[in-house]
């Protein structure tokens, strides 16, 4: 079976043969083996929140690391990439379908199932290859013609077809052509966010913020760009992934924080949906927020109350980590970690923020106290006293805690500070400052009374002359 000349074919989606895949970022961190034993979740609800590669490359991420899921994830991924034309993945997946039962010949498969069907991949190339064959047609001629605004929607359409195809390169590629008919700020900025999708589709998430850099820097005076609207959602989002993605969890809770629900469905159904905003902002909320900024920037939250909705669970975690039920809301971490473990972005960074967020329990457990008794306190993080002794060390050494632990009697004892010297410390300061800036002011009136003019050097950029 030929490839079409006018058609190149991506191979992204062959992780194990040559010229297989992109190649990955050399930032790229490497990867953990990732495994969810028994999620709870409807599969086929959840990749509805999606479309588009987003959907594919979810349904994929499912089947690697879910291996209860894996031939159900298969076949809804085989399923909906016939509505594409990305014939290499739908081969790729009906490869690995078939590694799920060896022993099963292809003739005796029933001609219901999910069959490799070599009859479609022809004609999705064919096809393929026609409608981009008349698509440069068209291109040709609105250049031809000078018509900037058709030749644009033209590249769209072609970017459109490379991107069904799983091309990312060339859809890139177009990309970089289509600047040059972009007429407006609307088209500008559309264009921008079209080159984050991919971006975010290749993982590239350097390359990502450099765009969102770019796009915020973007001098715009429009009224779909008012905050919390449409562009301001969008933007907020796709920082907030990148941002997740870098393990800049605080910045990344901000981002989404920011995020407003009444846009979101409208644009980010191939990027990301609610619930992931819910989650991602929620987690990273709880591992790096203190107890104030919980209150006022989540819990207290009418915006952000809207994506909890859609994961009442993690609500919870979140108002009984606030109200201090330590017990329970780590209970229900563990109820959910596999429920985290199927979400594709999320996935890699749930073990770091799950320690996180036992750590920031531990630290605000203790505050109040000067002393605490170790059993009580294993007893409300569910772990022995001598795990819980262990963790608390390594606050300690931290600098997390300023505490000691008498391992006899299994006590906490804050550190208890010299309250003296500090206040004798503060008074020093105090009195320096003070002193400091007495002086400036006498040297200042001084040189007003005499009417002195001190001279600024020109090349410094101040003002030539200054009192």
């Amino acid at each position: 079976m030929s490839v079409p000349v006018n058609m190149p074919l991506p191979m992204q989606f062959f992780p194990n043969e040559k010229n297989a895949i992109e190649p990955v970022p050399a930032n790229a961190p490497p990867t953990e083996k990732i495994v969810a034993e028994s999620p709870s979740i409807d599969l086929e609800v959840y990749a509805s929140r999606y479309n588009g590669m987003a959907r594919l490359q979810r349904l994929m991420h499912v089947a690697e690391v879910c291996p209860i899921l894996r031939e159900e994830a298969l076949k809804m991924a085989i399923t909906y990439v016939q509505t594409t034309h990305n014939v290499n993945l739908y081969t790729f997946l009906h490869k690995q379908l078939s590694e799920l039962n060896p022993t099963s010949p292809a003739e005796q498969v029933p001609a219901d199932s999910f069959a490799y069907d070599p009859v479609w991949v022809e004609t999705k190339m064919k096809g393929a290859a026609l409608q981009l064959e008349k698509l440069s047609v068209e291109l040709r001629f609105y250049k031809s013609r000078s018509f900037t605004e058709s030749a644009r929607r033209s590249l769209e359409e072609i970017a459109d077809l490379y991107l069904s195809c799983g091309d990312l390169e060339s859809v890139r590629e177009c990309h970089s052509r289509m600047y040059g008919y972009c007429t407006g700020v609307e088209d500008k900025m559309d264009l921008l966010f079209r080159i984050i999708q991919v971006i975010i589709y290749r993982q590239d998430w350097n390359e990502a913020m450099k765009y969102i850099t770019k796009t915020r820097s973007l001098d715009v005076k429009m009224e779909v760009h008012r905050p919390n609207g449409p562009f301001h959602t969008r933007l907020e989002c796709v920082a907030g992934l990148a941002e997740l993605q870098q393990k800049n969890y605080k910045v990344a809770a901000e981002h989404f924080l920011n995020a407003n629900f009444v846009y979101l469905e409208q644009f980010l159904a191939s990027s990301v949906s609610p619930n992931d905003v819910a989650v991602c902002g929620g987690l990273c909320a709880l591992a790096t927020f203190d107890r104030p900024e919980l209150k006022c920037q989540v819990i207290a939250s009418t915006p952000f109350k809207l994506f909890l909705e859609q994961e009442p669970q993690l609500r919870d975690i979140i108002l009984m980590f606030h109200d201090s039920k330590y017990a329970s809301c780590l209970t229900l971490l563990d109820e959910i970690r596999d429920n985290l473990l199927v979400q594709m972005y999320i996935a890699p960074h749930v073990s770091t923020l799950y320690a996180k967020i036992r750590q920031r329990a531990m630290i605000q457990y203790f505050s109040p106290y000067q002393s605490a008794d170790m059993h009580k306190m294993a007893a409300a993080f569910n772990s022995s006293v001598g795990d819980l002794e262990n963790e608390v060390v390594q606050l300690i050494q931290d600098g997390h805690i300023q505490a000691r632990i008498d391992s006899h009697h299994k006590i906490l004892y804050a550190r208890e500070a010299d309250q003296r010297t500090s206040s004798f410390k503060r008074a020093l300061a105090l009195e320096k400052n003070f002193q400091r800036i007495a002086k400036m002011t006498i040297l200042r009136a001084a040189v007003l009374q005499s009417k002195i003019l001190v001279k600024s050097d020109i090349r410094t950029g101040g003002n030539k002359q200054a009192p």
